[in-house]
């Protein structure tokens, strides 16, 4: 049952709820202005312009056809055109998670229940940044990957092109690769034990395979996967940046700035908690490779702060299977 044509209404509130925090991050103008050097210049920026220390340094920009799109809308939109793109994100993000959910069998009632508790909690991760391209392809997998697992089939190979594309607006398509190569662990596994063979396994390690090598059809190739994995290994930068320290102390600092911001987190641990629980009470086989993704989603939420709103999606379609089983 979907909720396109059940509670339409419902869905858009849905929607709106997650796009509830208007406020602008401390990056936004400066991937605006980046964006705005590459369309002034007519061509990728390679050197670091801006800084002091590390000026005139290679600079391999992950987000560089985000910054475009984001400076093209601030330039013929304004802020009116930034909140119309914020929305847009929004919109097609949780339409792609609505459209896994009906794939699961789940009842209306528990599949709306279960994205309004997705919405709160990803309130305050839907800002005016790159990331918004991340989380919307990340559910655009999810919902194919949800079709393949209850239905058997699916055009999983639209990954290929989503790919290459996602490589060039942010770097969380690493975790797009990682998410394709969980899926087929376990498909292939479970293929094994039930002795059906390993001819769907290896299809979809072609298509993985496909997809992680159209990601270096970037500006800088090969290069730019030690850029966007270096963070995950820095001590420094996971020092430093907010996003990259890990929930415990993410959380900590929530409740210095605003008590109510960890109500957002108290979402987070619930469906975290509601899948753990269910999958325990009632543990089903078919749902194991979308088991599994969302399991480590959640271990890289606990590792990074950064990573919550995937944690989140991942486990949505999950919570909505085994709650209503």
């Amino acid at each position: 049952m979907s909720l396109f044509h059940y509670a339409p209404a419902l869905l858009l509130l849905v929607i709106v709820v997650a796009d509830g925090a208007q406020f602008a991050d401390p990056d936004l103008w400066g991937h605006i202005r980046a964006g705005q050097a590459i369309l002034e210049q007519g061509h990728i920026i390679l050197r670091d312009t801006y800084s002091y220390s590390a000026f005139g340094q290679l600079y391999r920009n992950h987000e560089w056809l985000t910054e475009v799109l984001m400076a093209l809308i601030y330039n013929h939109g304004g802020v009116i055109g930034l909140k119309l793109w914020k929305f847009t994100c929004a919109a097609l993000t949780f339409g792609f998670l609505a459209a896994g959910l009906s794939e699961t069998g789940a009842s209306a009632t528990v599949q709306l229940y279960v994205l309004m508790c997705t919405s709160v909690a990803l309130t305050l991760e839907m800002q005016f940044r790159p990331q918004l391209f991340t989380y919307l392809l990340f559910t655009t997998l999810l919902m194919i990957l949800a079709r393949h697992n209850y239905r058997g089939s699916a055009r999983i190979w639209l990954m290929i092109p989503i790919m290459a594309l996602w490589a060039n607006l942010h770097g969380g398509f690493v975790i797009g690769i990682a998410t394709l190569g969980i899926y087929t662990a376990v498909v292939g596994m479970q293929d094994l034990i039930a002795e059906k063979g390993l001819k769907r396994a290896l299809r979809l390690a072609l298509i993985t395979l496909a997809a992680t090598l159209v990601t270096l059809a970037t500006p800088w190739g090969i290069s730019l996967w030690h850029e966007v994995v270096r963070p995950v290994f820095s001590p420094t930068i996971r020092t430093l940046i907010v996003d990259w320290h890990p929930l415990s102390l993410a959380l900590a600092e929530q409740w210095k700035r605003s008590h109510l911001g960890v109500l957002f987190y108290f979402f987070v641990f619930g469906l975290m908690g509601a899948l753990a629980i269910t999958f325990a009470l009632t543990p089903k086989g078919g749902d194991l490779p979308l088991v599994a993704i969302a399991a480590v989603m959640s271990l890289a939420a606990f590792s990074a702060a950064r990573n919550i709103p995937l944690a989140a999606m991942s486990r949505t379609i999950k919570d909505v299977r085994v709650i209503n089983n």
